[in-house]
């Protein structure tokens, strides 16, 4: 594909589908999308340039495997439905992401975070990028992990809630403003062999001992040194290194 849009609520099909660098694929809300398996070893769905989903992911067939390649998009636009399944692809553990792949929330609703697990089955060696594009807010009291880096875009404010960890295996960084819910939210935990840690905006942290950023191991890249904690909390074990 190069550039497409679904006709809405037409339930749509497809087979070994690459959308190409360049291109742009638009899963309007309401519509059913499948992916089938085609019997062979070969992803099924293939997304080298652009996939824009506003809702409901794609339904992949028993046996079907979809990855999202290397500079590759995937960009929630709005998780309309109830629930929405926007998040979900992020979650789909038949759906693989390559290094410096990116999954780009451009919306102001939530994104599922109980006990939720994004990019899973991703090896510590390959880092996609989980972009927060838009303002909202989201958390849980149990732990949400993101396999790869938390990065606020633009001029976007996201606010953490809620007691439970927020895991970010390979760091966080942007130029957006990243919060701490100050009344109640969880540890940041970086916990990958190789991490960054950089914001040209602001970093606000909560004034709690459970909370803070606590580095757990490894080895984390200071991006800048405009980074900004208005709390005083931070737990840093094993080595840092600090760029400019």
């Amino acid at each position: 594909f190069r550039s497409v849009s679904q006709s809405r609520y037409a339930p749509q099909s497809a087979k070994l589908l690459t959308i190409q660098a360049g291109a742009v694929l638009v899963h309007n809300a309401g519509t059913t999308f499948t992916i089938a398996d085609d019997g062979s070893a070969n992803h099924d769905f293939v997304v080298q340039g652009r996939y824009e989903i506003n809702g409901e992911q794609p339904t992949l067939n028993s046996g079907a495997t979809g990855i999202i390649y290397t500079n590759a998009e995937v960009r929630a636009n709005d998780n309309f439905g109830s629930p929405g399944t926007s998040d979900d692809f992020a979650r789909n553990t038949s759906i693989s992401w390559q290094h410096n792949s990116l999954y780009n929330w451009n919306t102001t609703n939530a994104f599922e975070t109980s006990a939720a697990t994004y990019f899973p089955n991703t090896p510590e060696g390959t880092i996609p990028i989980f972009r927060i594009s838009a303002n909202t807010n989201a958390g849980a009291g149990s732990t949400t992990t993101i396999n790869g880096i938390l990065e606020i875009a633009g001029s976007a404010t996201f606010t953490w809630n809620n007691a439970g960890d927020k895991v970010f295996r390979n760091g966080i960084q942007g130029s957006g403003t990243l919060i701490q819910n100050s009344g109640n939210c969880g540890r940041y935990v970086i916990n990958g062999n190789t991490s960054v840690l950089g914001f040209t905006s602001g970093l606000s942290l909560r004034n709690n001992a459970g909370s803070g950023i606590v580095i757990q191991s490894g080895v984390c890249t200071i991006l800048n040194n405009t980074t900004t904690n208005s709390g005083p909390v931070c737990s840093c074990i094993l080595y840092i290194v600090t760029g400019k």
